[in-house]
């Protein structure tokens, strides 16, 4: 049986071990001990933290294998994008020409710098060791965080956004990145993707150029993975799909993965989830508890209530067993 908690600073290990097998892309899940440090700190603070509207808070998601007690997964959402440094992304953009003279029309397909998704909530860092990675689990671990800003919308933005990592090769390459990011910065993917999960990401802005990039001038590699996402996470995708998130023209600067987007009372787990337990049925999904102390669980009839604190308890009904 899996669970939901908050994580705690004694999952530092379990951390550092999910950040070493997660995908290169996943900057939010560095392989930086002291990076994951502060983050847990920012976390456990944040659960704490009396907060009348969002700042600079991030919550940090640990999915429980409660036989073991043991951390196999994690999943964010930062609070608001933009507090204290731009949050970057490309906008695809068409440009519109006309020739008079040669009585030709072209539309050029460019992509322009910008920090447009500043003031929005980002879910963050989601992965799932392999051996417990099911379509229950995602399920499980994708909406409890719903479910945690359903019981405390005061803490979110009225949007979210969630990004997918982008392709890469068979070399853990990114084909964008070898096309565009190696001609305005000294490194290879990997390491710019270490560097934007580590350090400030400020140093995007100061490298990048600000003027529109016509993806003509790309490689046709490169041009072919612009938004486009890895496929190990096809049900990630579906989960955040199934939510009501729709696809953006923003991607990531680095592997040009795609940004998804929905309002927050638009999220099917918020809209759908309901603080009244009498018509739960027979499988459910019920959170509870204020801080450290919030769980998230499945329940259904031949499973009997795992302890969920009743304070601020939301039940979400499921439409079948995964």
């Amino acid at each position: 049986m899996m669970y939901v908690r908050p994580c705690l600073l004694s999952d530092l290990e379990a951390l550092e071990q999910l950040a070493y097998d997660s995908p290169v892309g996943l900057t939010s899940l560095p392989e930086d001990r002291d990076r994951l440090i502060r983050r847990l700190q920012c976390s456990v603070e944040s659960f704490a933290k009396e907060v009348i509207e969002p700042t600079d808070e991030e919550y940090l998601f640990a999915l429980i294998d409660a036989d073991t007690d043991r951390v196999v997964g994690v999943s964010g959402i930062l609070a608001c994008a933009g507090r204290h440094e731009p949050y970057f992304n490309f906008r695809l953009d068409k440009h519109y020409v006309f020739s008079p003279n040669l009585n030709q029309r072209h539309v050029q397909d460019r992509l322009i710098l910008c920090a447009d998704n500043n003031g929005k909530s980002v879910f963050s860092g989601f992965f799932i060791a392999d051996k417990f990675s099911t379509k229950a689990s995602i399920n499980l671990l994708a909406q409890a965080r719903i479910l945690y800003m359903a019981s405390y919308p005061e803490r979110f933005c009225d949007e979210v956004i969630v990004e997918f990592v982008g392709v890469t090769n068979n070399q853990a390459e990114s084909p964008f990145w070898n096309a565009l990011g190696k001609a305005f910065f000294a490194m290879e993917y990997d390491q710019a993707e270490h560097y934007c999960g580590t350090l400030s990401k400020s140093f995007v802005g100061e490298l990048m150029p600000p003027q529109p990039i016509y993806t003509a001038l790309l490689s046709r590699d490169a041009q072919a993975v612009i938004g486009c996402h890895d496929k190990c996470f096809d049900d990630l995708l579906a989960a955040a799909l199934s939510e009501g998130f729709s696809n953006t023209p923003y991607v990531d600067v680095f592997d040009a993965g795609p940004c998804f987007s929905c309002k927050k009372h638009e999220l099917k787990s918020f809209r759908s989830s309901s603080v009244d337990g009498a018509n739960a049925g027979e499988s459910y999904l019920i959170c509870g508890g204020d801080g450290l102390a919030f769980r998230c669980t499945l329940i259904d009839k031949n499973i009997g209530l795992y302890h969920v604190p009743t304070t601020n308890r939301r039940y979400l009904v499921q439409e079948s067993l995964p």
